[in-house]
């Protein structure tokens, strides 16, 4: 469980490197921007037709269990009693999940966009830690750029099918709420703290079967860090911690540390 804590903690460990190093401060203005771009233009859309989208469909809801808004003169006592609890519970609920789906979108637009970015930040923390060897950078500007860019597209793409695998697993009677309730955080858990780990793989250039290696030997680690992962917001706001916080963990903790053919 030491691994597990060792995760938890990463976004701590981060935040106390970035408030010593002003350097890593300025390699955040620009994705922080990009990140503040991406949620702006989502609410923006979220306001210009979820909204309606959402009024349409609650009514649509009620209207299939008799309580029609056009026809209140028609329902019974007991149907207009439930008729506005119903209804502002429903709007409740979509207008929740409607805010996690863009804070989702926005986690993962924004790490598509700003791949380059974590990248540039994790090498300033190679950097600052005595490890400068462990940084690889292509020739080609455009190279950088792109690569990190298309593989983070893959991972978020997956990120999206564990969410989905694990809704689906709802539909199974009887175990399949068991099986999403247990297994499903778990797996977002893990793929979340991966994803963070991964970006300081392509740091260092590992191949694609290290990078699982990896992701397989410290699976309590990652899955303690993707924690935060569960409350949308709080890993949104605070994701630039993980990267550095794991970049500063697998420099100072041995155990951490992915195997030498990796960076040689």
């Amino acid at each position: 469980m030491q691994s597990f804590f060792l995760g938890l903690k990463c976004p701590w460990t981060g935040w106390s490197m970035l408030s010593k190093h002003p350097s890593l401060k300025v390699r955040l203005i620009i994705p922080y921007s990009i990140i503040a771009l991406v949620f702006a233009l989502l609410v923006y859309l979220f306001t210009a037709e979820g909204v309606s989208l959402i009024h349409s469909f609650v009514h649509q809801i009620l209207a299939t269990i008799h309580l029609d808004s056009d026809q209140m003169t028609q329902m019974n006592m007991l149907q207009k009693i439930l008729f506005y609890p119903l209804l502002y519970l429903l709007k409740v609920l979509f207008y929740l999940i409607s805010a996690a789906l863009v804070m989702l979108l926005t986690l993962m637009l924004g790490n598509i966009l700003c791949a380059f970015f974590w990248e540039l930040l994790i090498e300033e923390v190679f950097k600052i830690e005595g490890k400068a060897q462990w940084v690889f950078q292509h020739e080609s500007l455009l190279h950088r750029i792109v690569t990190p860019l298309a593989r983070e597209v893959v991972k978020e793409l997956m990120y999206l099918l564990f969410f989905i695998a694990a809704w689906l697993c709802t539909i199974i009677p009887v175990i399949g709420p068991m099986i999403s309730l247990v297994l499903g955080p778990v797996v977002i858990c893990f793929w979340f703290g991966f994803i963070v780990s991964d970006f300081s793989m392509s740091v260092m250039a590992a191949k694609v079967k290290q990078r699982l290696i990896y992701g397989r030997s410290k699976w309590l680690y990652l899955t303690g860090m993707g924690v935060y992962a569960l409350v949308p917001i709080v890993g949104l706001v605070i994701y630039p911690l993980f990267i550095i916080g794991h970049a500063k963990n697998i420099v100072t903790h041995d155990k951490l540390i992915p195997s030498p053919d990796v960076y040689v």
